[in-house]
């Protein structure tokens, strides 16, 4: 390549060696030689003609092909940049397309993004064929799954899937699954930026999609995505029905790699989701077990965004059934695996659950820290989906440190985002925590805290919410009770109490049994 005789290079490369510039490895003409700086290196790099350069890069690339394809399989990235240097436009992006698989195969999501969008930069520079359009296609598809790990929530996910459903009707053919993965990609990303009602519209896209491929898989998980959109927006029986289809669907044999085309494995979203809708249910015993099944299939499939969602739904389960230790334990589970795999939405969750666990347990001033930590980390990478039950777990460390002041503000924030975003699933226990709240700042404002509980066990009966039924009925009862209406509380909580034929052992239900008690 050097295009000199033997000892004039050798005598060459030796005077570059005795100024200082290069490093001997060995002895000539086996030898091999460094830079024994980069900027040595760009300076020289930067001496050669532009058409000189390109030629060395194809020399390089055309080396590596055929004399070292071990090479060039486990590095693709490698080859892509000599043919990308070497201006082979058309060799590069497929090895950008192919080195970006293979870094979201090995979890590498940071390298999957750039190595993906190094080929986008290429294909924009080529002129607008069906050909070029099917490779755009394919690299937006592949960027929805790092995307998801490494910056769920961003508009860069929203873009590439919004234009991987443009191309894949632009493209047309037979082969509909593209279409399907990017319907299913624009949906998540919507729900999680808060656009619930436009994520249930694109999951509806993908539910007729699915049903037209005939495919378990894509039906398996556009049910997936339709049961936690309706999750999101309360609609719990609706939600429920389509959870329990896309497990019904999904088949054991399916192998990891599923799991990397769509970002996360089918059956073990499908259980924790199932899991929190059971909770809302009034079934707070069967959640656990559908949440410990997520969990479990996430483990065996070694799935690192399968695995880390299903810790913080676990953990999140468990903040809701009140069990502080156990909460804790597996925020912090989750935070670590979040933290080493470099997956920021899910290390936000895990952030919040861990800093609320922290205050129950008497660290509040640590635990308000973290929450707080973590509500500017999940809405800085764009997180909306779960504001409003962010803020308030951050309202209850207020109240329950003595700063109920602090506390209404947040309270009023979130019941403003849950009815600018229709996500609702959490609006009954937001007027219930306000009523806590105004009571906890003047005792005598029991008749505004008794509207805030009236409107929780409205909003919780409407959504068939058991669990927040329960809740709004006791706190409402409590009141009563204070003021000596006795048997009118008795006669509220009592019949939603014995609804319930599990969670006994859950904090909500010995609460209602204790008052129940006291009430006799």
């Amino acid at each position: 390549m050097a295009q000199r005789r033997q000892p004039d290079l050798e005598a060459a490369l030796d005077r570059l060696t005795d100024a200082g510039l290069l490093f001997c490895r060995g002895t000539p003409p086996h030898s091999s030689y460094l830079f024994k700086h980069a900027l040595v290196q760009d300076a020289a790099y930067a001496t050669l003609l532009r058409a000189r350069r390109q030629q060395l890069h194809a020399a390089i690339a055309a080396a590596l092909e055929a004399e070292f394809p071990e090479i060039v399989a486990a590095q693709p990235e490698l080859l892509a940049h000599h043919h990308t240097e070497a201006g082979l436009s058309q060799q590069a992006i497929d090895n950008w397309l192919r080195a970006g698989k293979r870094a979201v195969e090995a979890s590498a999501n940071l390298e999957a993004i750039a190595h993906l969008n190094r080929g986008l930069k290429l294909l924009d520079a080529l002129p607008e064929t069906l050909h070029r359009d099917e490779k755009e296609l394919a690299f937006q598809v592949a960027l929805l799954t790092p995307l998801f790990a490494a910056r769920f929530g961003s508009a860069e996910g929203e873009h590439a899937a919004a234009r991987g459903i443009e191309l894949s009707r632009r493209v047309g053919g037979a082969d509909q699954r593209p279409l399907a993965r990017a319907l299913f990609g624009l949906s998540l990303t919507y729900s999680a930026r808060g656009k619930i009602r436009m994520g249930r519209e694109v999951a509806g896209q993908l539910l007729v999609v699915a049903e037209r491929l005939r495919e378990p898989e894509s039906l398996a998980y556009a049910n997936n995505v339709m049961g936690n959109t309706l999750f999101w927006l309360a609609e719990l029986g609706t939600a429920r029905m389509h959870l329990e289809k896309g497990i019904a669907l999904y088949q054991p044999e399916w192998n990891r790699s599923l799991a990397f085309r769509f970002g996360f494995n089918c059956a073990s979203t499908c259980y924790f989701f199932l899991g929190r809708v059971l909770w809302h249910l009034g079934y707070p015993d069967q959640a656990v077990t559908s949440a410990e099944q997520a969990v479990a299939i996430a483990e065996a499939v070694s799935h690192p965004v399968s695995h880390a969602s299903a810790l913080n739904w676990a953990a999140a389960l468990h903040q809701l059934r009140g069990e502080v230790g156990r909460a804790r334990e597996v925020a912090e589970i989750a935070l670590a695996i979040t933290t080493e795999e470099k997956i920021p939405f899910f290390r936000a969750h895990a952030v919040m659950l861990r800093g609320w666990a922290l205050v129950e347990e008497g660290q509040r001033e640590e635990g308000i820290a973290q929450l707080r930590e973590g509500l500017a980390a999940y809405r800085a990478i764009g997180g909306e989906i779960e504001y409003s039950h962010w803020l308030a777990l951050l309202a209850e460390a207020y109240r329950d440190s003595g700063l109920p002041a602090e506390g209404l503000p947040l309270t009023a924030e979130a019941l403003d985002h849950t009815a600018q975003t229709g996500i609702v699933y959490y609006q009954s226990e937001l007027h219930r925590l306000e009523g806590e709240l105004r009571l906890r700042l003047d005792a005598r404002d029991g008749q505004r805290a008794e509207t805030s509980f009236r409107r929780a066990l409205e909003i919780a009966k409407q959504q068939q919410a058991k669990s927040w039924e329960l809740r709004a009925a006791t706190s409402l009862a409590r009141l009563w009770a204070e003021r000596g209406e006795r048997g009118r509380a008795a006669d509220l909580l009592a019949p939603v109490y014995g609804w319930f034929t599990e969670g006994f052992d859950t904090a909500d239900l010995k609460n209602a049994a204790a008052l129940l008690s006291e009430l006799a």
